[in-house]
């Protein structure tokens, strides 16, 4: 991952990186896993009173702050933030709102390929989802279970609950997994990380 800062005078750029082995996604006020990451690349201009210094002009200028992707494995993991501060509370609480993932992904469009050596690293920014943690419960206790896609031409989806594995079809997954309005006396059951591949495009 990186944050960039970009001179909208003299076009320099400034980078500071860091690996981190899941991307936080926020849940609140996002409807899907694409939404949050749209939110994630937005750029941001800082401009007027909040002009950044800049070491090429020596000046202040307008800059623009944006945040990406700048490597891809082959394995891309993601957290989903269901547990959030309660504002009236100030409690932490399980955020039930409905959030969608596909089924295929596809990651070009959040990864920073300013730095041109990047753009001839990868072949592949589709993605596949491959498992699901799946938690059932409040934010003060509750259940995990997965669910995982076999390898293979078949693809068969396993649950794995404890000791129990059973093979499901793929149609759970949204009922499980994308999140619904609480209801009384109803647990509350939503995806909690998700997990895809890369794929062959």
């Amino acid at each position: 991952m990186a944050n960039q800062k970009i001179c909208k005078c003299c076009n320099l750029t400034t980078e500071r990186t860091q690996r981190v082995l899941a991307i936080d996604c926020a849940v609140r006020g996002n409807p899907s896993l694409v939404g949050s990451l749209d939110g994630m690349v937005t750029e941001e201009v800082m401009a007027g009173p909040n002009r950044v210094l800049c070491e090429s002009c020596s000046i202040k200028t307008d800059t623009a702050l944006r945040f990406g992707i700048v490597d891809l494995p082959e394995l891309l993991t993601f957290d989903l933030k269901r547990f959030d501060l309660g504002y009236q509370t100030f409690e932490t609480v399980k955020l039930d709102s409905r959030y969608e993932f596909p089924e295929t992904l596809d990651m070009k469009p959040f990864f920073i390929a300013s730095q041109e050596e990047r753009q001839h690293q990868y072949h592949g920014f589709k993605y596949r989802l491959v498992g699901v943690v799946v938690h059932q419960g409040t934010a003060s206790g509750g259940h995990y279970f997965s669910l995982s896609r076999e390898r293979g031409p078949a693809g068969r989806w396993l649950r794995f609950a404890d000791e129990r594995v059973e093979v499901v079809s793929s149609s759970v997954i949204e009922p499980l997994c994308f999140g619904r309005d609480t209801q009384a006396g109803l647990p509350s059951t939503n995806a909690r990380i998700l997990f895809y591949e890369r794929i062959g495009e």
